[in-house]
């Protein structure tokens, strides 16, 4: 049977609770204006009748039918499947970070999060393994709990032309060198900054280089909105990590095959192969 512990400084913003059955329950709160929807949930383990899982989703997805799209929606649970560490065709929705090998209770659960239009939230961090195991026992250690999430909170954002606010799943941010500036880029490739200082549009960034899961590497005007250069040097393979050296000379990108590139960045735009290429191993 779930359950689901509440903080005793909330009790009193819970609104609604409702337990489907006892594989499935829900709260409401509403926070400062805000209402939450939370969902707890536990997969049907491999080796239960096929009718009983199929029964499971159905639940979920009835359940998740009847919150209102302008709620806030989180998801936990036990889901008894493996997403694995590559997104094998999924990565609308998994974030390339997982544990192991996909199998096929982690398949339902992608295939669900596609048609539902969630994303697997704990998958878009990068974690040290012993971070990712949420099952370990004498003879394994596995990833099967997840935190599937929908209609993220909407943020004010910058585009180089205009001010506007979006409603979009964020891949991955970071923050300027002076922490003053948070970088998005979402699903769809496109990037957008924010203002801390101001909590408004504004923003002093001209210059933004980003890596992606397609391999890509791109120097972006932020000021023109374009981007003067764009290499891919090995296609389809993910940017695990990019830095850049603090005076901006130097971009080292690393991707999932271990290997690390080297580029000089010349006239502030241009990229060039630097003679070191180095194989990690």
């Amino acid at each position: 049977m779930v359950g689901i512990l509440v903080d005793n400084e909330l009790r009193g913003h819970v609104v609604q609770l409702r337990r489907v059955n006892d594989r499935m329950m829900t709260i409401k709160l509403v926070v400062g204006g805000c209402t939450m929807n939370i969902i707890r949930a536990y997969t049907p383990h491999t080796g239960l009748d096929e009718e009983e899982k199929r029964h499971f989703w159905k639940d979920l997805d009835d359940l998740m039918g009847g919150i209102p799209p302008i709620e806030k929606l989180f998801i936990g649970g036990d889901f008894n499947g493996h997403i694995g560490s590559l997104f094998g065709g999924y990565g609308d929705v998994h974030g390339r970070f997982g544990l192991g090998n996909m199998n096929g209770g982690g398949v339902s659960l992608l295939e669900f999060a596609r048609a539902s239009g969630i994303v697997i939230a704990n998958s878009r961090f990068l974690k040290r393994e012993e971070h990712l195991v949420t099952f370990r026992s004498s003879v394994a250690k596995t990833q099967i709990d997840f935190l599937p999430l929908g209609r993220l909170t909407k943020v004010f954002v910058k585009t180089a032309s205009s001010a506007t606010v979006v409603q979009e799943n964020v891949v991955v941010s970071a923050t300027s060198q002076r922490n003053t500036e948070l970088v998005f880029e979402d699903q769809n490739g496109n990037i957008r900054v924010c203002d801390l200082r101001e909590n408004s549009c504004s923003c002093e960034l001209t210059k933004l280089i980003s890596g992606d899961q397609n391999g890509n590497i791109r120097v972006c005007d932020l000021r023109a909105n374009s981007c003067s250069c764009e290499l891919a040097p090995e296609v389809d393979i993910t940017v695990r990590s990019l830095t850049i050296m603090w005076d901006g000379s130097l971009i080292v990108a690393a991707n999932n095959r271990g290997t690390c590139y080297v580029w000089r960045l010349l006239s502030g735009t241009e990229l060039v192969a630097d003679s070191s290429i180095i194989n990690c191993v």
